[in-house]
């Protein structure tokens, strides 16, 4: 039997055990190949996010929010974040109130630099699953959506100039809410009507901030459309389909998945599973099919051997994704296997 193990988890001796194909179906890596720090370069230049590997090779997982914070990798991405959260905040009070050109280029290079500092897509998901412990306001949700987008457009095969537009729709999406009074944003409980139909008020805020500025056109159609939905139950203007950007729609997934899993002051963040299923529940008619599908999919993967507690109380490692059924994989409890596509009355109440 084979364990799946993320990239950054494999070490030199293990045993592949299932074969690797690059992108176009070419073998990369056949069966039965004894891991080498060559084979290691290969896995990463061609963007490898996991891989099985025989069980008798496999080492134990100990990934956990806590040793992942104690890692050097975690410390620098921190202070990076925190940095780009702070310029971001500074950026985009100023280009308000302001009529002075917004500076794409460095906002660009910002979350790149940010992206470089993780090995891959699964490294950089868990540093920002462990940020989770954080109170999310508005810029450090806008950077997590940016990153999400990134690592969306990399899923999706853009090219590097797409990649940049689509990061900078997910970056400068609530650009509007620099317009909205902070005592609403920042209410530690349930908003009043009253204060909902305010902020709601910040995609039309934001489009109106963008407006004059020498950007792509889907940038300013992210911000005005991010709250729009496919059935048009959304706002500010109700469309519906294909009324609706493409780069628009991305974000809107990302910014739901993000804003529901992420904690606040008035709540603590969901578990991702029971996201991935609240999506897939009312998803099909409020967000496009192709890209939601498409970021379920690939989200779930990247908790593959992930500790979990369930409802059950008992601990034990993600070790399946069922692709039918997404928000119930898989679980290893000891020499035991919890499909949870079967017995849904276990689910799983945190990552651990």
């Amino acid at each position: 039997m084979s364990t799946r193990i993320g990239i950054e988890q494999i070490q030199v001796g293990m045993v592949i055990d299932k074969p690797i194909y690059k992108h176009n179906g070419v073998l990369l890596i056949p069966r039965q190949t004894t891991i080498t720090s060559r084979v290691q370069q290969l896995l990463k230049e061609y963007l490898v996010e996991y891989i099985d590997i025989e069980e008798k090779a496999a080492m134990p997982i100990a990934t956990s929010t806590e040793a992942i914070k104690e890692t050097e990798a975690f410390k620098v991405f921190d202070q990076g974040m925190l940095a780009t959260t702070e310029n971001l905040k500074s950026t985009l009070s100023h280009v308000a109130h302001t009529d002075e050109a917004l500076d794409v280029q460095t906002l660009v290079a910002e979350v790149d630099n940010l992206f470089k500092k993780a090995d891959n897509n699964i490294q950089l998901l868990d540093m920002m699953y462990c940020m989770r412990s954080y109170d999310d306001l508005t810029y450090t949700h806008s950077v997590n959506v940016a990153l999400m987008c990134h690592i969306m457009g990399r899923w999706l095969g853009l090219s590097e100039e797409d990649m940049q537009v689509l990061s900078l729709c997910g970056l400068l999406h609530d650009v509007g809410k620099v317009d909205i009074p902070q005592e609403i944003i920042t209410k530690p409980g349930r908003l009043t009507k009253e204060e909902f139909d305010v902020i709601k008020e910040h995609p039309v805020k934001g489009y109106k901030i963008l407006e004059k500025q020498a950007i792509d056109e889907r940038i300013k159609a992210a911000a005005c459309m991010h709250h729009e939905k496919c059935d048009g139950t959304g706002y500010p203007k109700g469309l519906k389909g294909e009324q609706i950007d493409d780069f628009a729609k991305i974000v809107t997934i990302i910014d739901v998945y993000d804003a529901m899993t992420a904690n606040r002051i008035y709540r603590k963040g969901m578990c991702p599973f029971k996201v991935v299923e609240a999506l897939i529940d009312e998803g099909f008619e409020k967000y496009d099919p192709k890209y939601l599908l498409l970021f379920l999919e690939r989200i779930t993967e990247t908790y593959i051997n992930k500790p979990v507690r369930l409802s059950n109380g008992q601990e034990g490692n993600i070790v399946m994704i069922n692709k039918n059924d997404l928000s119930h994989p898989i679980i290893q409890i000891g020499n035991e296997y919890i499909n949870l596509s079967i017995h849904k009355q276990i689910t799983i109440e945190a990552i651990l």
